[in-house]
């Protein structure tokens, strides 16, 4: 079995999410890409690159997409990075897309209805690293009352509704995933108690883990009442253990504001913000927003906000919650952003250390434990030097190959493709593949004249 020349390049991507992707990381997503994309290595049994339909795997047919690469990516995490596990989910992801018709699901749905549109949920402003958020208190009343009113299926459209409205503001931001907060204030054992809600509840949280992968930054919970053990108790079972880790449970509001600053955050939630508006009360403008934007040609691939340079011995200290690279853009006269304004973040208290005896810039801090279902605390034990975050200039995307990637010309170089063999083994014959990265800042195609990496999968110069 050989490989022919590669039909796309070799990602450099750095993270995903709160994930620092190593170098084994790209090469298994390396060898994994190429077993799904038809006609990349000869004698490969084509139906492996292939949907449930017969339509090809690559390119993924997603609006909303940041690219075939960072969908990989995401599927190959929660799958644990099996193989056959995250290829059959790419296969029901596509399916999915393509039976609930998400492309146009927002030209497809009005939600006319009053009661759906009175739902206490919206996208509002930005968190401290600029990711976009989203706010929701639900009401175990309000949610039987729907389930008696509307059928399953349109509750099931608005929920994947507004999971693609935050994939579109996230992308529009520059970002890759969302920060959620939960107000359970009027959640009580009655939810627990109702099985048509609880199978509703099941049905959104199948959705979220197994069609949005690692589409949350982290979730913030406040107002828990007294009895949120037994109601975890009941909702843990439901969620992986990847998704409990990104859990806060606020017992105290600035345990929230470390992720969201007090003044972004909207007054309805405790926060000083002004302008929140339900999702519903907006949903007409929200509305023709996503229709235009699903009309336009699938945009080249965005170039998320990751950190260019940093400064020798100093870096901005990651929290337990978000991604290493990642930054917040602000102005200058700290203003908070709104709806409408995703560059604009007031100035933030931003954490500082110097490299770890190994070099290293790993966080010490743990992840708020949520194996016991009570009320933690979200603090950190570090201490805080006020800092202001610096603009960070990134080059212009490359054109797209329509499948949310860049399309190049670069030569064609000479490189060992090993790690694809049957027998996991090296030793295979050099082959001609395309090398250039997508997702490196100010990156341009390689010259004949360069020696080509001996890993098409590595890093040719980290952001």
């Amino acid at each position: 079995m050989s490989v022919k020349v590669a039909p796309f390049a070799p990602t450099t991507q750095q993270t995903s999410g709160p994930h620092d992707l190593t170098d084994d990381d790209r090469k298994r997503h390396y060898e994994f890409k190429l077993s799904i994309t038809a006609g990349a290595v000869d004698g490969a049994d084509p139906e492996q690159a292939k949907n449930e339909d017969g339509t090809p795997i690559l390119p993924i047919d997603d609006v909303n997409k940041l690219g075939d690469d960072d969908l990989i990516f995401r599927h190959l995490i929660a799958k644990k990075w099996d193989f056959a596990i995250a290829r059959q989910s790419l296969r029901e992801y596509a399916a999915f897309r393509r039976e609930m018709k998400v492309n146009t699901i927002f030209a497809d749905w009005a939600f006319e209805s009053p009661l759906i549109r009175s739902q206490m949920c919206g996208y509002f402003g930005h968190d401290r690293e600029g990711y976009p958020v989203y706010y929701d208190r639900p009401q175990p009343s309000e949610i039987n009352k729907l389930l008696a009113a509307e059928p399953r299926e349109a509750l099931i459209a608005w929920h994947v509704m507004v999971a693609e409205r935050g994939r579109f503001l996230a992308k529009k931001a520059g970002m890759d995933r969302m920060t959620v907060v939960t107000d359970l204030r009027h959640v009580g054992m009655s939810i627990i108690g109702s099985p048509s809600a609880m199978k509703l509840m099941k049905e959104f949280s199948h959705i979220d883990q197994h069609r949005y992968p690692e589409n949350m930054r982290v979730l913030c919970i406040i107002n828990a009442p007294m009895t949120f053990k037994a109601i975890w108790a009941a909702v843990k079972p439901l969620l992986e253990e990847r998704v409990q880790k990104k859990m806060r449970v606020c017992s105290r509001l600035n345990q929230m504001f470390e992720v969201i600053p007090e003044a972004a955050v909207p007054t309805e939630f405790g926060g000083k913000a002004t302008g929140f508006k339900k999702l519903g009360d907006e949903y007409d403008t929200v509305r023709a927003e996503m229709i235009a934007a699903q009309r336009e040609p699938t945009p080249p691939q965005p170039t998320l906000n990751r950190i260019a340079s940093v400064p020798e011995k100093v870096r901005v200290r990651r929290s337990s919650v978000g991604p290493k690279h990642a930054h917040a853009p602000s102005t200058s006269s700290g203003e908070t952003a709104v709806a409408g304004a995703p560059r604009s973040l007031p100035s933030t208290a931003a954490k500082v250390s110097s490299e770890d005896d190994d070099g290293s810039h790993d966080d010490d801090e743990e992840p708020v434990p949520m194996d016991v279902p009570a009320i933690a605390s979200g603090s950190t034990k570090d201490d805080a030097a006020n800092t202001s975050d610096s603009s960070k200039g990134t080059a212009a995307s490359p054109a797209s190959d329509g499948g949310g990637n860049p399309l190049t010309s670069p030569p064609t170089l000479s490189v060992a493709a090993g790690g694809g063999d049957d027998d996991n083994n090296d030793d295979d014959d050099d082959e001609e593949i395309t090398e250039y990265d997508p997702y490196e800042v100010g990156t341009s195609p390689p010259s004949t004249s360069t020696a080509a990496s001996p890993r098409p999968w590595a890093s040719a110069s980290p952001l």
